[in-house]
């Protein structure tokens, strides 16, 4: 494995190889989700084929491809942490005058320009991780205005990820996931224009749950449980609320069966499927009845 690479120990679901380009289930299943939850009625408009695959590759792949860079790119924060504070090394003299900010930036500069090109891996990761971003910028254009603005809300989102959340690369992993899984979901409604209110509110919780969840596997923290016994709270009661009581039923099942997978461990294969199951059922069931909005 490269020295750039993040090592996450979920090689079977979450490798970030170098320059890798490649689709994940969840996401894909999301973004499915997402063309239900656009109305059963709008399934039948006469959409591009082409523009269906554009807007799963810009969910899925490319934006997939964006976290892996950033993510690979997070010790970026570290350097310019450490330059920020320290700006010279050594033995090096400090400046008989005080420097203006302007001279600081540009000593922050030139050592990470030198840094970057001593690391070819680093410098090539960053010029992935833009190309990658600007080609799901410009495949989300032909979509439409909404789908530039929920797919630079998902760059916005993993570069936040990526340069101001912890050092620990599976938390990394999980947050860029649950991000990119909701953005899925609302990318497959706006191709199918599909979007409204209701449907931004669920995706919202949605959001909280996919973020919430597989650190509450994890950790197993009766306080993260609690907030994700909430959102599932909130799911059920906006589905009652829109008159959709056997879909309501059913996700509350799931809900109170969700509390099961606090035995497997999410990081081993068996365990990974046996706890993303009850999402990925639940995400459907939310799909097909948020379709009857419409």
């Amino acid at each position: 494995m490269h020295a750039s690479e993040p090592t996450t120990g979920r090689t079977w679901d979450w490798h970030f190889s170098a320059y890798g380009v490649r689709p994940r289930v969840t996401i894909s299943w999301a973004f499915i989700c997402g063309l239900l939850a656009a109305g059963v009625a709008r399934l039948n408009l006469s959409v591009s084929p082409a523009l269906l695959i554009a807007a799963w590759l810009a969910a899925d792949p490319l934006m997939g491809a964006v976290a892996s860079h950033l993510l690979t790119l997070r010790e970026m924060r570290l350097l310019v942490r450490e330059l920020v504070s320290s700006p010279y090394e050594g033995n090096q003299p400090l400046p008989a005058e005080p420097r203006t900010n302007g001279q600081k930036w540009r000593d922050i500069t030139q050592k990470l320009w030198k840094d970057l090109t001593a690391f070819p891996g680093l410098l090539g990761h960053s010029l992935a991780a833009l190309a990658t971003a600007i080609a799901a910028l410009v495949i989300a254009s032909f979509i439409g205005p909404y789908a530039v603005a929920l797919a630079a809300l998902c760059l916005l989102g993993l570069g936040w990820i990526a340069i101001l959340t912890g050092d620990n690369a599976v938390e990394q992993i999980d947050l860029a996931g649950g991000l990119q899984s909701t953005i899925a979901f609302l990318l497959g409604a706006a191709v199918m224009s599909g979007l409204s209110g209701r449907l931004a509110v669920l995706a919202a919780l949605l959001l909280a749950g996919a973020l919430l969840r597989p650190v509450w596997l994890r950790t197993r923290l009766y306080r993260l449980g609690g907030m994700m016994a909430a959102v599932w709270a909130g799911i059920v009661t906006m589905l009652l609320w829109t008159r959709q009581p056997v879909p309501a039923a059913l996700v509350g099942c799931i809900a109170i069966a969700d509390w099961l997978c606090l035995r497997y461990d999410i990081d081993q294969p068996l365990g990974f499927l046996s706890t993303q199951t009850p999402w990925l059922v639940a995400l459907l069931l939310i799909g097909l009845a948020a379709g009857q909005w419409a």
